[in-house]
Formats: C-alpha cells, structure tokens, sequence
C-alpha cells in the first residue's frame, strides 16, 4: 500500500511512514547516543574521540560521533523498513521522541564535574 493510500484510509494521518519512522528512531538514537557519551566522558573514556586537549574538543568529538551515529542509525532502520507502508504510529513515536529528548540529556549530566 502505497503512503498516500494509507493516509486516504487513515484521514488523520496517525500511522507513520517508514521514512519517518527512520527519522524519529535514528533521533532518538541520536539523543540517546548523546547521553552514553557523555557518561563515558565523565568516566574518562574521552581519550578515544579527544580531537584535541580542550573542552571544546570533547564537545566537538562527541558532536561529531553523535552525528555519524545517528546517520548510520537512521542508514539502518531506513534499509529495515523498505518495504513497510508504516511503523507505528506518529503519536507513539512523538512520545517516544519527546520523552527521550527530556530523559537522554539529563540522565547525560549524571557525573560532569561542572554539570555541562
């Protein structure tokens, strides 16, 4: 079934096309990603993804894993879910998305010295 005859048979628009079904997972992915790294820095596992011996180079060490992270997981889920005319529902996945952009950034701050 095609997107446009979905949403025809479902006038709201609930159920979530693969292609943003990809997108909202690989989010949350990328903010859940952000939260692992960032206890991992706090841990001292910054060594690895240290671009350069600053704070800023953390920062921009873990943006820029976050991102090829986050592209690689929405690269994965996009492949998964080729065939299917939706995954989910688009509420479902705003909770999920909104929940994980609430949870992943504080549960992150766990541990920082300076709380940033």
């Amino acid at each position: 079934m095609s997107t446009s005859a979905a949403n025809s048979a479902d006038p709201a628009g609930a159920r979530a096309p693969s292609s943003v079904a990809a997108a909202y997972a690989a989010t949350i992915v990328f903010l859940w990603s952000e939260a692992v790294i960032r206890i991992w820095f706090s841990k001292g596992g910054d060594a690895v993804l240290r671009l350069w011996a600053a704070r800023a180079g953390d920062i921009a060490a873990m943006w820029l894993a976050m991102s090829v992270i986050g592209l690689a997981a929405w690269a994965a889920f996009a492949f998964a879910w080729r065939g299917r005319a939706s995954v989910g529902t688009r509420a479902a996945w705003t909770v999920a998305l909104v929940v994980s952009a609430l949870l992943a950034p504080m549960i992150g701050e766990w541990g920082q010295a300076i709380g940033i």
